[in-house]
């Protein structure tokens, strides 16, 4: 290290230090004592009564060196301890200690009346005595503290007169030189043995946190669970682990020491080519990640995930230097993932073309995925208009949306199937039947919902309306529409045990057409049957919405009426009785084909049961009959 440099160092370590350290203090206080008597700073600076004494060097601590040379002080000083970093640019040491002495006439005294700060009353070598008496004052006056008060406080303020400064700048040059002279050899001294110490520790340690991390460094390379190889100039390995060994199906690293990667491709062509395609990113210093087939030494394929970089750091990296590579043994993942990729391709097949609609809910009811047959059942155009659909597009009403997933809920949480016949809502809001079956697709119990639904959906609407067909052929009559005996009776049975449990009135009307016979008879079968239709035409124009119709069987009808008692249940057959003699029918010979009914009626309480009920209600028909027809008997 040259002079300059070492003193450089030198006066960092004054600086890191301070004065007070590096000096003898004993010697320090014979120089302040000659100080003291050119300044007279320490008689004055310190004998004023209630003030705080701030000593502001701006370079050192020259407070606490001060406090060492003179212990007495330390009680009437309040030393500033946040100093101000010094910048030097010179090196020599009598410009630096020089300006550091300087520091203990480069102070102020703070001026404190009544508990507050007025200001600081310099008396540093570079400020003069004649200081702003009347400035003061006013600021005094506008803390409301007299001015006569403020004046006497601060008659006592010592003021350095530039003639002391010059005389005190002059000593303190001396006392630099006489320092550095003292101080300098030694310091030297010092720090060259200290930087030598310091040196012969440094190596050690180094030498022994890079034998330390060697070691580490071995024992992750030869116990790593993933295969670790060096290759060197001309792509060959130098040095690999033996995970490497037994990935490339060899006993030991030894026996693929000096091998060409050449012998570890499926052949000479990927080889080149592997070296074309990633040449350019290990010369850019960039690191590669790929999944690549090798050949082991048998020669069967092997799946390995590689990451490689160059050993170089330098940009462009030499990759004589080596390339460093990793391989991991994939071939059993790679081998699922090409199955699965064959499966999910099946699927995929099997979802685009299947015969009913598949739909995926998620995230609160709404589609995540559906295929076409979903859309064609829907009435949608195609799947990628449903995606991202409410549920509550797909029922008749609000009501049923919420009633649907309170019914469904708690299937679906236990992991259940759901079954279920169910009228969606198509696009246009027309509705159309469906067969519903459902599952979480998350196998956990209780499975996570918000993983989403799968719904095979399947148009059933086809086989509604024949059982639709099939239960009205089962229960209404083909010629009148009427329904026939058996629904009638079941009908009327269910509505008369509510009725009678609550004692609610019900009756009941017993229809015959009059001389039914004579019609066939006198204009054929053909009309006969049109003179059934007319009636049940009529009479339906004439019922309540409640009411039950039905046919008997031949020319005989009832009506059943919930809620009505016999006098009403009479007024109602007196109407439908005279709207029909009011309306002859028409024949195919478009001659005039008058026809009158007879009826009786019969109500309860007190009959509670429907055969009960008939009776009277057929032998009331009866007397209408015997007393000449055309008639309401009640």
């Amino acid at each position: 290290m040259n002079e300059k440099a070492l003193k450089k160092q030198v006066v960092a370590k004054i600086l890191s230090k301070g004065l007070h350290q590096l000096i003898d203090t004993d010697w320090l206080k014979e120089v302040l004592d000659d100080f003291s008597a050119v300044s007279d700073l320490n008689a004055t600076m310190y004998s004023l009564p209630n003030y705080e004494t701030v000593i502001k060097s701006g370079k050192l601590d020259i407070c606490k060196a001060l406090l060492l040379a003179q212990p007495a002080l330390k009680d009437k000083c309040k030393a500033n301890k946040t100093l101000t970093s010094c910048q030097f640019n010179a090196p020599d040491i009598n410009q630096i200690i020089a300006p550091c002495l300087q520091g203990f006439m480069d102070g102020s005294t703070a001026i404190i009346v009544h508990g507050h700060h007025i200001a600081d009353i310099h008396v540093g070598p570079f400020l003069f005595p004649d200081y702003n008496h009347k400035q003061l004052c006013n600021r005094a006056e506008k803390l409301h503290i007299p001015s006569e008060l403020f004046s006497e406080q601060i008659k006592n303020v010592p003021i350095l007169t530039v003639e002391k400064a010059k005389a005190a700048l002059s000593l303190l040059s001396s006392i630099a030189a006489m320092i550095a002279k003292k101080t300098m050899d030694n310091l030297i001294i010092e720090h060259r043995a200290e930087q030598h110490e310091q040196e012969g520790k440094t190596r050690k340690a180094i030498q022994r946190e890079l034998a330390e991390s060697l070691s580490q460094i071995e024992t992750i390379f030869a116990n790593s669970q993933v295969g670790i190889a060096l290759l060197g100039k001309d792509r060959t390995l130098l040095r690999c682990n033996q995970r490497m060994a037994d990935i490339t199906g060899y006993k030991s690293p030894k026996e693929l020491i000096g091998m060409s990667m050449k012998h570890m491709h499926l052949s000479e062509e990927r080889y080149k080519k592997f070296g074309e395609l990633y040449y350019d990113t290990l010369v850019a210093g960039e690191q590669i990640q790929i999944e690549y087939e090798i050949k082991r030494r048998d020669g069967t394929p092997v799946w390995c995930m590689f990451s490689g970089k160059a050993m170089d750091s330098s940009v462009p990296p030499d990759l004589n230097k080596g390339v460093l590579w990793v391989a991991d043994d994939i071939t059993e993942k790679k081998h699922t993932q090409i199955q699965l990729t064959e499966s999910l391709a099946q699927l995929e097949v099997i979802f685009n073309n299947s015969q009913v609609g598949i739909m995926h809910l998620k995230g609160g009811r709404y589609l995540q995925r559906g295929n076409q047959r979903l859309a064609d059942i829907l009435g949608y155009a195609s799947p990628e208009e449903m995606i991202g659909l409410s549920m509550r597009n797909l029922h008749l009403s609000p009501k049923k949306y919420h009633d649907y997933g309170k019914r469904f809920y708690e299937t679906l949480i236990k992991g259940k199937n759901i079954h279920v016949e169910y009228e969606l809502s198509r696009k246009d809001g027309t509705p159309v039947w469906c067969s519903l079956s459902g599952k979480a697709l998350d196998t956990d119990s209780p499975p996570n919902l918000d993983k989403g639904v799968l719904w095979i959906i399947d148009d059933i609407s086809d086989r509604k309306r024949l059982e639709e067909q099939l239960i009205e052929l089962a229960s209404v009559d083909a010629l009148t529409g009427a329904l026939n005996r058996r629904a009638f009776q079941e009908q009327v049975s269910r509505e008369l045990a509510i009725h009678s449990r609550y004692d609610r009135h019900f009756s009941l009307l017993m229809i015959d057409i009059d001389h039914f016979k004579s019609i066939n008879d006198s204009y054929g079968h053909a009309t006969g049957d049109n003179v059934l239709c007319h009636i049940v035409k009529m009479v339906h124009n004439l019922l309540r919405e409640s009411d039950i119709f039905g046919r008997l069987g031949g020319e005989e009808f009832a009506i059943a009426m919930p809620d009505c008692n016999k006098e009403d249940a009479i007024k109602t057959a007196e109407r439908i009785r005279q709207a029909i003699a009011k309306s002859p029918m028409k024949t195919s010979e478009q001659t005039a084909c008058r026809v009158t009914i007879s009826i009786g009626v019969a109500s309860c309480p007190p009959f509670s049961d429907l055969n009960k009920l008939l009776n009277p209600a057929d032998e009331n028909l009866y007397k209408a009959k015997q007393d000449g027809r055309n008639k309401v008997i009640g």
